[in-house]
């Protein structure tokens, strides 16, 4: 093999320059001198800190920088084991190594030995052998052992098992976790159970026995005896990170690898080979040979690539997954003509995803795929009460294979594919114009063009008395693809799909009406108001807690639902405010001073009320449902007034409407000020200035007790008279020979206190 360097611009004179030096005179043509040169380990190189620089030796003069040549290419360094010159120089302190170099007119050649009798040169003045048996110590092997003996934390007992199949770095796999605490317990890949902690091998098997899935089962005895250092019954704090062509063993890493194809496990250090062994036998891999390197954690070095791994394996997946997504993405496109969506789901859009959906097509046996395709949840989260059929079929947007089943909210069985599914509950496109018009759609189609959660489109809305032809489910969930959630803030895409209308926007939550008639602050109090109206839970809104001395002296502060049974429930809307969480401590501690069942819900808990709520719905009640939908039974907003209905005295139905939405800002501002926020905090939650808060406060204290200010009531009594009697505001200044403002604020006011006379409009 012929050795080169990389020389940089100016090398070529310093070259030439310590050949004269060296030399002492002119080379003659084909004359080749042999000269000392210097290799010289540079771990300060950025792009490889294992390069190797080639120099004019020390005697030369000048420092490193100055008599340097160039570098070996990495092509070079790979031919030898890429870290076999940089440990050299470790092993002598850093010091600069000497090799012969060639003088010619040209320049300089370098006269090393073949890769393969300088590697081993090395390997021997290191004293690595042929045996691979390490003994030399490494602080690597040392970390790894203290890792895989060692668990730093107790077990944490798994009571339960909740299934989830979701797509991995080599295909799809099913995450475990426990059902109560959440905590991820492991994954189900490739047929193997990988767990995060070894120790919860035997009772998460246990827990799956009944459940039917085909499993690696742990191997009673290796196929390669362990030492005694490592007994069988040792378990070893170990992980593996299944890919697509190498199974790898964290959490070091990796000490070992295994090669599907080969069953062949690579272990970094004789040392570490017994844990491994273990772990590999507890997994259920088969492992019919033990690869090690000379050196320890030099297997990249030493070991070809597609030794290492089964590399083919990617390559064919991929070109696999290449021709397969295009006839996806053809199958797509032709869905999206069908529903008559082109003008949201262009042909151009769908290509740009080609890598996405790439991702997503499936090459299982036919084992893992019905396995996979049990606990789909995206399935059961957007369609509620489903039952899978016995076989699968095409997927109706994209032709993927995927399993039938029957869902009462459709007339027929239907086919969704995983990747379909998860499209519809992320979205997956990101134009906005496009995103707002697709939500206005969905509104009309099943929100009854109300506005909604962001989340709420995770499930179908279709109320399952009236079932849905499956071109219905197709145009809903295509719909649903085009609004990639996350990406745009919600409340401008609800504005831009005009669907806050009818609802008075604040700056952090709009007031609108849920399904039963209720007034709610928010879309998320609405969301949990339509939920206890579609399942008859019997409820009311913004009950008073009991008078307490000390926490609710004035017997104003008032939770957002209470139950038939007297259960308080409280939707925290601002949990991270410092001022609101005080007030959430204050509302926590009085309920339990005086008794009281208090439930506590965040928007995180807006999916999974089902759950919340168990106690108090119907036995057959599913936890996976499509709560979502119910029926409207009032009208969002008062009637438009008809001919007979005349404006007396300023009272109409538009003026009624802008009254309670004064009303209602009032009594917000005054309840924040009792929850301790200042006038800046509740001016940005409320959507005002806060100079306009003050009037809010001021306003909502007298709507509360016209009697606390006398003068002011007076005035407002004197408007009063005066639309009763058909005068006209103007006509009323005259007459009352008050300010503009002043007239204004009793004309507004008579409004109010007529109506709480009539109506008891305004409580606190």
């Amino acid at each position: 093999m012929d050795w080169y360097f990389c020389k940089w611009n100016d090398t070529g004179d310093k070259i030439r320059r310590f050949i004269e030096w060296s030399v002492g005179r002119p080379l003659q043509h084909n004359e080749r001198i042999p000269l000392e040169l210097a290799l010289i380990h540079r771990p300060d190189n950025s792009y490889n800190p294992n390069a190797i620089a080639i120099a004019a030796p020390a005697q030369f003069g000048g420092d490193r920088d100055s008599r340097f040549f160039g570098y070996f290419y990495d092509s070079q360094l790979n031919e030898i084991g890429m870290r076999r010159l940089a440990d050299l120089s470790k092993t002598l302190g850093g010091a600069e190594m000497s090799c012969t170099g060639i003088a010619t007119r040209d320049g300089l050649e370098l006269d090393l030995p073949e890769p393969a009798e300088l590697a081993r040169a090395i390997d021997e003045f290191l004293g690595y052998d042929d045996t691979r048996i390490h003994k030399k110590k490494s602080l690597e092997t040392d970390r790894a052992l203290a890792t895989v003996q060692v668990f730093t934390y107790e077990p944490i007992a798994v009571e339960g098992l909740r299934l989830t199949t979701r797509f991995g770095k080599a295909g799809r796999r099913i995450s475990v976790e426990d059902r109560l605490s959440h905590r991820l317990v492991g994954h189900i890949d490739q047929g193997y159970l990988l767990l995060e902690d070894e120790r919860d091998r035997d009772a998460v098997l246990r827990l799956l026995s009944t459940s039917g899935l085909r499993l690696a089962r742990p191997k009673g005895r290796t196929a390669i005896p362990l030492e005694a250092a490592w007994p069988a019954t040792r378990v070893p704090n170990l992980q593996i990170d299944i890919q697509t062509e190498v199974y790898l063993f964290p959490p070091v890493a990796p000490m070992g690898r295994y090669n599907p194809k080969t069953r062949k496990l690579w272990v970094e250090d004789s040392r570490l080979v017994g844990p491994s062994l273990c772990f590999a036998a507890r997994l259920g891999l088969q492992v019919a040979e033990v690869g090690l390197p000379k050196r320890p954690w030099r297997l990249d070095d030493e070991v070809a690539f597609d030794e290492l791994r089964d590399y083919g394996r990617r390559k064919k997946l991929q070109s696999k997954q290449q021709e397969v997504a295009a006839s996806l993405m053809s199958t797509l496109w032709d869905a999206v003509k069908a529903t008559g969506l082109e003008r949201l789901i262009s042909k151009d859009t769908i290509e740009a995803k080609c890598f996405r959906i790439s991702q997503g097509a499936l090459n299982e046996n036919k084992d893992h795929f019905r396995l996979n395709e049990s606990f789909v949840q995206q399935r059961q989260y957007l369609f509620g009460e489903l039952t899978l059929a016995d076989n699968s079929g095409s997927c109706r947007l994209c032709g993927q294979n995927a399993w039938m089943f029957t869902t009462a909210v459709c007339t027929e069985p239907v086919t969704y594919c995983h990747q379909c599914l998860e499209f519809a509950s992320e979205g997956v496109f990101e134009n906005q114009p496009r995103a707002a018009e697709a939500l206005k759609m969905l509104a009309e189609l099943e929100f009854s063009n109300e506005p909604m959660l962001e989340g709420q489109l995770a499930a179908l809305h279709i109320d399952s008395r009236v079932p849905v032809p499956p071109e219905t489910i197709d145009e809903l969930l295509l719909l649903r693809f085009t609004i990639k959630r996350g990406k745009f803030p919600w409340t401008l895409l609800l504005e831009k799909a005009g669907l806050t209308q009818n609802g008075l926007r604040l700056s952090r939550g709009t007031l609108v009406r849920a399904r039963d008639g209720h007034r709610c602050l928010s879309l998320g109090e609405k969301a949990v108001c339509d939920f206890l109206h579609q399942f008859g839970i019997q409820h009311d809104r913004e009950p008073l807690y009991p008078v307490d001395p000390d926490l609710n002296p004035r017997g104003r502060r008032r939770a957002d639902w209470i139950l038939a049974d007297g259960t308080f429930v409280e939707l925290w809307g601002l949990p991270s405010a410092p001022a609101y969480a005080a007030r959430m401590r204050e509302k926590r501690e009085l309920a339990e001073r005086q008794r009281l069942t208090l439930i506590e819900l965040t928007e995180r808990d807006l999916l999974t009320l089902p759950r919340v709520f168990a106690p108090w719905l119907p036995a057959s009640t599913s936890e996976i449902t499509s709560w979502a939908w119910s029926p409207i039974v009032k009208p969002l907003l008062p009637a438009a007034p008809t001919k007979k209905s005349e404006n007396v005295g300023g009272r109409n139905a538009a003026n009624a409407a802008a009254r309670q939405g004064r009303l209602e800002r009032c009594r917000r501002a005054l309840e924040l000020q009792a929850s301790g926020l200042t006038r800046k905090e509740i001016g940005e939650a409320v959507g005002v200035t806060t100079d306009s808060v003050k009037t809010l406060l001021r306003d909502a204290k007298f709507f509360a007790d016209p009697a606390s200010d006398e003068e002011r009531l007076q005035r407002a009594s004197a408007a009063a008279l005066a639309q009763s009697q058909g005068m006209t505001k103007e006509l009323f200044q005259v007459q009352s020979g008050l300010t503009g403002p002043k007239v204004n604020e009793s004309w507004k006011d008579a409004d109010v206190i007529t109506a709480s006379a009539e109506e008891d409009t305004f409580q606190t």
